[in-house]
């Protein structure tokens, strides 16, 4: 069996822009999936660098800043060698790019070293034979001081007293023109580094602009979502109370449910632009699943709204979507509970299930001989060697596949979540 054999070299942007397509969809995890699906012909492993070292838009580009540089100097002197955890506190650096940074800044020190150790060295002859012409002419008479003096009359004479006028004038007109090109040197130099300066705070400052109106914008959302789920909660509840019975559950919460479930498309957009690192095929999933089992069955049917599993259904998702928006909500502030972030990773192991089970599913299956009855979509399946009610049995039987997928996920997501976090306190 002959191995395949992966691309190597430098990367395209052709690749490039397949790669952040595919990351987009999929999300920054299961590399060797992604070198798959996407046809790179790249390991996994490639796959993974190219993203974190030069593609993902978090990172920092160009030099780093004199704090910066400060910041590593110190955690390296506290911490040593441990790029990964020194990364973590200079956001948009990679832990590769820091190490080349010290290793080039070490280089440079040592560099420095050796220039200066010769210099030392070759500094003891010229002063014993400055000091030899100083005695040999102690006996002449010294006008003015030269600036160079520092009070003594043992210090070595100037090199202009010793030359004759026209060597004399020879070096002023060397010393002169080396001078003022230095000082242009320098000049040039000083608003070079100036302009380049300045343009780089420019264009961070965009990016920290362009990352707080983002979060802004996350933390409405997901603040505005949790209120209209734990609303929905709130009449749902308030109904069961007031009837004594759950078969008003559609009629008391069911609009607003709707709008809160249609207007979660902008979870699909979010992951599909980067905004979050969900990526864009889950959410789709998630999204398509619910919104056909409320605008195309639950809505248009209303046998099926009376039931007890919308009851269940509508009860089981606002708890949980009030949770997890909530989580969501904090995290774009960057201080959230530790009991949110359980109840998030937690309450889903029973609240899923309980959503679909006798409650999506459930309904769609007691809707069967309804749609048929109806013959509900008559017109827009007209087209097609098949109807709605051939469409539902087949939705019927992935449904619980395709969930099973997300369910899945959620569990992944709980490992990586808190026992990691258990771990860093132990540690």
């Amino acid at each position: 069996m002959v191995e395949e054999e992966f691309r190597k070299g430098p990367w395209t942007e052709q690749e490039d822009f397949k790669l952040v397509s595919y990351v987009g969809l999929f999300g920054d995890r299961r590399w060797d999936f992604i070198a798959k699906v996407s046809g790179l012909n790249r390991t996994g492993k490639s796959c993974r660098l190219r993203w974190v070292n030069y593609l993902h838009p978090g990172l920092k580009h160009g030099k780093m800043s004199p704090h910066e540089q400060q910041l590593v100097m110190h955690l390296h002197s506290k911490w040593g060698n441990r790029w990964s955890r020194i990364a973590r506190k200079l956001p948009g650096r990679t832990d590769n790019e820091i190490k080349n940074f010290w290793r080039t800044q070490m280089r440079k020190q040592k560099a420095q070293e050796k220039k200066r150790a010769p210099a030392t060295t070759q500094s003891s002859p010229s002063s014993s034979s400055t000091s030899y012409q100083s005695s040999s002419s102690s006996n002449k008479d010294i006008g003015e001081e030269s600036f160079y003096d520092t009070g003594g009359h043992n210090e070595p004479l100037p090199l202009w007293m010793i030359m004759d006028n026209q060597e004399q004038e020879q070096s002023n007109a060397i010393l002169s023109v080396r001078d003022c090109n230095e000082w242009h040197t320098s000049h040039f130099t000083h608003v070079f580094e100036n302009t380049v300066f300045m343009r780089r705070r420019e264009r961070n400052s965009k990016r920290g602009r362009m990352g707080g109106l983002s979060k802004l914008y996350l933390l409405s959302y997901n603040s505005l979502q949790a209120i209209g789920w734990a609303v929905s909660s709130f009449q749902i509840l308030c109904n069961l109370l007031s009837t004594s019975s759950v078969a008003g559950a559609y009629s008391s919460a069911g609009k607003l449910i709707s709008f809160l479930q249609c207007a979660a498309f902008l979870e699909v957009i979010h992951g599909a632009i980067g905004l979050v690192p969900s990526g864009a095929l889950l959410p789709l999933m998630q999204w398509g699943g619910r919104t056909h089992f409320l605008l195309a069955i639950v809505s248009k049917l209303d046998e099926v709204q009376q039931l007890p599993s919308v009851f269940i259904t509508f009860f089981a998702w606002s708890i949980s979507e009030v949770i997890r928006y909530s989580h969501y909500a904090f995290s774009c502030i960057g201080n959230c509970p530790y009991w949110i972030t359980y109840l998030r990773y937690t309450a889903f192991i029973v609240l899923y299930p309980l959503g679909v089970g006798p409650g999506e599913i459930w309904i769609m299956y007691q809707a069967l001989p309804i749609v048929k009855k109806k013959n509900l979509y008559s017109e827009t399946f007209s087209g097609l060697p098949f109807s709605y009610y051939d469409f539902l049995k087949v939705v019927l039987i992935i449904y619980p596949f395709l969930w099973l997928k997300l369910y899945l996920h959620l569990f992944r997501q709980r490992r990586s979540k808190l026992f990691k976090r258990q771990d860093k306190k132990r540690a």
